[in-house]
């Protein structure tokens, strides 16, 4: 019916709600006023107006579908793609995911990225010493790169970040980790650090989820660092 808004069983009108069962009849009648009818169709359809609580429950649902209230604009209630209600942390822990991709944008976390993502792959717990200690640009790309990973993972474990968040927007993070897990260990003996990058471990080494992508990285090192033997080389 024109001029109505249905939301559920019932219809939002300036006098209130009222069950929609008998709305297709109220056309016929257009010489009574709206008060009439709404009267008339509440009698027939429902038998009894709404309670006033019922009211105003579904009325400030169709404020919040339209994003309308009786004091001007409101937000309405953000959604998940299966419907449910986002809570404020949610949407908060989003926007710390957008502000951290943005930083790994900019130009010399890029260049470092490219560095660590790709050329980097330490054989050793020597070479990685020899690279973080090397005082060069190469041995600083390591150092910001798994430094800005380390700062992710501690947000996790302080509570600013869900652990799957991080595991479903951060795959990167997994794969970096994997390339210096084997020698961290006495990386750490040597460097007298023994807390270096213990967040890091701490977030993909205490789920069984993130030991599994864990093992597929390390897996797929593996066979980079294959394709990149010399042809006839030996391995120990």
């Amino acid at each position: 019916m024109a001029g109505e808004l249905r939301v559920d069983r019932w219809n939002l009108t300036d006098d209130g709600a009222v069950c929609t069962g008998g709305m297709g009849q109220a056309g016929a009648h257009t010489e009574r006023s709206e008060k009439e009818k709404v009267k008339r169709l509440t009698t027939k359809a429902c038998h009894s107006v709404p309670p006033k609580g019922i009211q105003r429950l579904y009325r400030r649902g169709v404020e919040e579908a339209l994003g309308v209230g009786s004091n001007g604009p409101i937000s309405a209630p953000s959604r998940r793609y299966d419907g449910t209600a986002m809570s404020e942390l949610s949407i908060r822990q989003a926007e710390l995911i957008l502000k951290l991709y943005d930083l790994r944008r900019e130009p010399v976390m890029r260049e470092a990225r490219s560095y660590v993502g790709g050329e980097f792959l330490p054989a050793s717990a020597d070479e990685l010493v020899n690279i973080v200690t090397s005082g060069g640009k190469h041995g600083s790309f390591v150092l910001q790169v798994y430094g800005y990973w380390d700062m992710v993972s501690a947000f996790v474990h302080n509570g600013a970040l869900e652990a799957t968040l991080v595991y479903d927007t951060c795959a990167e993070l997994y794969f970096q980790y994997a390339k210096i897990q084997p020698y961290l260990a006495e990386f750490r003996q040597r460097m007298n650090l023994p807390e270096w990058m213990m967040s890091i471990e701490r977030l993909v080494e205490g789920s069984e989820q993130g030991r599994e992508r864990l093992a597929t990285m390390k897996k797929s090192l593996t066979a980079m660092a294959a394709a990149r033997q010399p042809t006839g080389a030996v391995t120990t």
